[in-house]
C-alpha cells in the first residue's frame, strides 16, 4: 500500500508551476468517439489516470505528464505483456517484466511498483506513478518529457515528447482544463 499522506500538498503545483486555466466551454467528459486518435479502452485508461490525479488534488500538468507517459509506454492500453519479447533489457542487462498502462516492472527487488496484479490495475499504477513523480525534485519546472523520464528511466530521455500534444488534448477534452507550458 502506498503512503500518500500529504501527497497532494507535495505535487499539486506551486508558484513556479505552469499556469492552467479553466475552459468551461470545453467538453468536460467524452462519451465515445475519439480524442487525438485515442478511443475506447484507451480513453477509459486516460480517465482513470485523470481521476486518480484529481483524487490526489494534482494539477492538470501532472495529469498531462502521466497521460503522456502512458501513451508512450503502452498506447494507453493495459498490457499484460511487456517489451522483453523484443529483447529490451534493464540498464544492468537484466530482463524486464513490464506490464500495464505505465509498463511498470513488477519483478524488481523490493517491488517499488507493486506486484503483478497491482501494476495491471490502472488506478493503482497511476497512484504509483504519481508517488514516484512526487519524489522527483523540481518536476514542476522540468519539461514534461524530462519529468516522465525521471520517473520511468526510459533509455531515451526524449522518448515521451511526441505524445505531449496528444496528452494535452486528452486532458483538456476530458476535464475542461487547459495547461500551457
Amino acid at each position: 500500500m502506498l503512503a500518500l499522506v500529504g501527497f497532494a500538498a507535495v505535487v499539486g503545483g506551486g508558484a513556479n508551476a505552469p499556469v492552467c486555466a479553466d475552459h468551461a466551454a470545453q467538453t468536460a467528459r467524452t462519451s465515445g468517439g475519439s480524442i487525438a486518435g485515442y478511443s475506447g479502452e484507451q480513453l477509459e485508461n486516460a480517465r482513470t489516470i485523470i481521476d486518480t490525479a484529481a483524487s490526489l488534488d494534482l494539477s492538470a500538468r501532472a495529469q498531462v505528464i502521466a497521460v503522456m507517459t502512458a501513451m508512450g509506454e503502452s498506447g494507453l492500453r493495459n498490457l499484460d505483456y511487456g517489451d522483453e519479447a523484443q529483447g529490451v533489457t534493464n540498464p544492468d542487462g537484466s530482463v524486464t517484466c513490464s506490464l500495464g498502462v505505465f509498463q511498470q516492472q513488477w519483478c524488481l527487488e523490493g517491488s517499488p511498483w507493486g506486484d503483478r496484479d497491482e501494476v495491471l490495475d490502472p488506478q493503482r499504477a497511476s497512484e504509483s506513478f504519481f508517488a514516484a513523480l512526487a519524489e522527483v525534485d523540481g518536476w514542476e519546472r522540468m519539461t514534461a518529457t524530462d519529468a516522465a523520464h525521471r520517473v520511468q528511466a526510459n533509455a531515451d530521455p526524449h522518448h515521451y515528447t511526441r505524445w505531449e500534444a496528444a496528452a494535452e488534448q486528452v486532458v483538456q477534452r476530458m476535464t475542461g482544463v487547459s495547461c500551457a507550458g
